[in-house]
């Protein structure tokens, strides 16, 4: 696959800025830029998950693709129809907080820039995207002498994760129902100056990937030093080859598991479908919940990165049934101690009542077992006794028969995390495998 260029681009990436501070300069300098892939439709969310409020995503088609008046109308409709776009884009009080808006009437600005000033341009015309103060959202359009950059300012996930995957799908059918041939997207973070800033960017964000689609994690000072070192970052988050990868899945789990229990559950799936079926894969990514997880589930009551969480491989392999038994005993004796003190009816956040209408204002999500996602919704009415949290499978298998597996980017927002944890592992793996030699071209998983 080709490597798009533009100019200004390792400018854009590299460039320095002046701060108060180092953590400030980081955050500020960190210009994530991600390799391309054929069109926004042949990927989900690949890694698009270490960004917050402070970050803005930046996508480029070539200008001869498409037709500028279509693409705007395409844009406002996909504005104005975005379900999860319209819970959150409401002031924030209690009696509207998720209240649907349908008067919202999107701003896009239309303007002209030469492509030899592209990375001045991005920066110069960065709009404000204030959800909860504002019923407005500011959409910037860039226009080239041979390309259409769109700015998306980024406010606490609205076009990360879920609500963003539906975002960029609604916007390639709102216009003529093709898939738009986005060269590439990057992100560029605005300045970070705020101390109380509840930004997701703080504990971990993607640095660069390299010619063999590998990509590397850093972490900040907050990370524990065991994790944060370099050889444990290197055997937890590059791409992981075939190479003694049951020795590196199981020693990498223990160190996951010791930080993040949803990145240790993307290891114990990896471990499984490598350790079955490893003949057929030819690539594989994994992703996790690259969020500042304590900051944002403070919001819900419930610190996870505090749960500790172990497996026992036995013999290097995964007994999904010991696997569900442990994963549930152990949240169910953290919840035991009352470390999961929230109501579902008042602590909603935006996008959770939306899942179902996605489906039924049909939405679809790209290479999504919708079975599996309709089967994940919240009953408001449904009180807390068992961990609250959706496991969201995200998969992908590409053209030439790679497979790209996104999968347990955890929210809290469902019950049922470890009955369901075997079930679909199960269910999407063996599908996967059973039919991914059968069809030389993208496979439709929807059909678990």
């Amino acid at each position: 696959m080709r490597e798009f260029e533009f100019p200004g681009k390792n400018e854009l990436l590299n460039q320095n800025v002046e701060v108060e501070n180092q953590k400030d300069l980081e955050l500020e300098t960190r210009k994530l830029y991600l390799k391309p892939y054929d069109s926004i439709c042949s990927y989900i969310n690949l890694p698009l998950l270490a960004v917050g409020k402070n970050c803005f995503q930046v996508r480029r088609i070539n200008k001869e693709y498409i037709d500028i008046d279509k693409f705007k109308e395409a844009l406002i409709k996909t504005i104005k129809n975005h379900p999860c776009l319209q819970s959150r884009l409401i002031k924030k009080n209690e009696e509207v907080f998720l209240k649907y808006c349908p008067e919202i009437e999107p701003e896009i600005a239309i303007k002209d820039i030469k492509d030899s000033d592209i990375n001045q341009s991005i920066q110069e015309n960065l709009h404000i995207f204030e959800p909860f103060n504002s019923q407005q959202v500011y959409f910037t359009i860039l226009l080239s002498e041979t390309s259409l950059y769109l700015i998306v300012d980024i406010y606490h996930g609205v076009f990360d994760g879920w609500s963003g995957n539906v975002f960029w799908d609604t916007l390639s059918r709102a216009y003529l129902d093709k898939e738009l041939p986005f060269d590439y997207y990057f992100y560029y973070l605005k300045k970070y100056n705020d101390e109380k800033s509840d930004s997701l960017i703080d504990n971990y964000y993607y640095k660069n990937y390299d010619n063999n689609t590998n990509y590397v994690i850093e972490f900040d000072e907050d990370v524990d030093p065991e994790i944060k070192n370099s050889k444990n970052t290197e055997k937890i988050f590059k791409i992981l080859n075939f190479e003694n990868l049951q020795e590196k899945l199981s020693s990498c789990f223990e160190s996951a598991s010791k930080y993040n229990i949803f990145l240790a559950m993307n290891i114990l799936l990896t471990q499984y479908i490598f350790s079955n079926y490893q003949k057929n894969i030819q690539e594989m990514f994994i992703t996790f919940a690259g969020r500042n997880w304590k900051k944002e589930m403070y919001n819900i009551g419930y610190h996870l990165q505090e749960v500790p969480f172990k497996y026992d491989f036995k013999d290097g392999k995964i007994n999904f049934k010991d696997f569900k038994e442990s994963l549930k005993t152990q949240l169910n004796n953290r919840i035991n101690l009352g470390r999961c003190p929230f109501d579902l009816s008042k602590n909603r956040i935006g996008g959770i009542m939306d899942i179902d209408n996605i489906f039924r204002q049909n939405y679809v999500l790209e290479n999504i077992p919708c079975e599996v996602v309709s089967g994940c919704h919240t009953d408001v009415n449904e009180k807390c006794n068992e961990f609250v949290t959706t496991i969201y499978p995200r998969l992908s298998i590409g053209k030439n028969g790679a497979m790209y597996l996104l999968i347990f980017n955890a929210k809290l927002y469902t019950q049922r995390t470890a009955d369901r944890f075997a079930e679909i592992s199960e269910k999407v793996g063996h599908f996967i495998f059973e039919n991914i030699n059968k069809n030389e071209n993208d496979i439709d998983i929807r059909t678990i």
